[in-house]
C-alpha cells in the first residue's frame, strides 16, 4: 500500500514500465533519486531504476536509508512495499525489514509491508523467522495477518532448501 503520490510519479512509473528501450532516462533518474524532496517520487524513481537496470549499489543505498528514517516516515513505507517486488535480490535490506516488523515505534502500515516484503524474499534464517513470529503477536490485525502469511512462505522456503 503506497501512501501519495503525484502525476510527476506516474510519468516515472510510466518510463520504469516501458522497460529497457527507456535506459536513455537513467542519468536523470540516478541524478534526482536523492534529490527529489517528494518521498513517493523517490520511491518511484528507485523503482524505475530498478526495473530498468537492476542498480542493486545504488537502489539499495537508498532503500536502506529509507528504512532507517523516521519512525513515521512514509518513506519507510513506501520503500517496504516497492521491495516487495525485487524479492530475493533484495536480501541486502532483510536485517532491516526484520527490526521493523517488531519496530514498537512504527506504523502498523511499515511493520505490515515489511513482513510482507520479507515473505517475498523467500528466506528461512533464524532471524527473520523470530522477527515474524513475534510480529504473529502484534496488536495490529493487518500485521499479524501479514507476520502469518510471510512466516508460511520461510517455513516453506525452509522445507525446500
Amino acid at each position: 500500500m503506497y501512501e501519495g503520490g503525484e502525476p510527476a510519479s506516474h510519468a516515472v512509473l510510466a518510463i520504469s514500465a516501458i522497460g529497457p528501450d527507456a535506459k536513455a532516462a537513467l542519468p536523470l533518474l540516478e541524478n534526482s533519486l536523492f534529490t527529489e524532496s517528494n518521498i513517493v517520487k523517490q520511491v518511484h524513481i528507485a523503482q524505475a531504476i530498478w526495473r530498468l537496470s537492476r542498480n542493486t549499489n545504488l537502489v539499495f543505498q537508498f532503500y536502506r536509508n529509507a528504512l532507517s528514517g523516521n519512525p513515521d516516515d512514509s518513506r519507510a513505507m513506501n520503500a517496504a512495499f516497492a521491495l516487495i517486488e525485487i524479492g530475493p535480490a533484495a536480501k541486502i535490506t532483510a536485517p532491516i525489514l526484520a527490526q521493523l516488523v517488531n519496530g514498537i515505534t512504527r506504523s502498523p502500515g511499515i511493520c505490515a509491508n515489511a513482513a510482507i516484503a520479507l515473505g517475498a524474499m523467500d528466506l528461512a534464517n533464524e532471524a527473520v523467522i523470530d522477527a515474524l513470529v513475534r510480529g504473529i503477536a502484534d496488536t495490529d490485525l493487518n500485521v499479524r495477518a501479514a507476520c502469518a502469511r510471510s512466516l508460511r512462505k520461510a517455513q516453506s522456503a525452509s522445507s525446500l532448501s
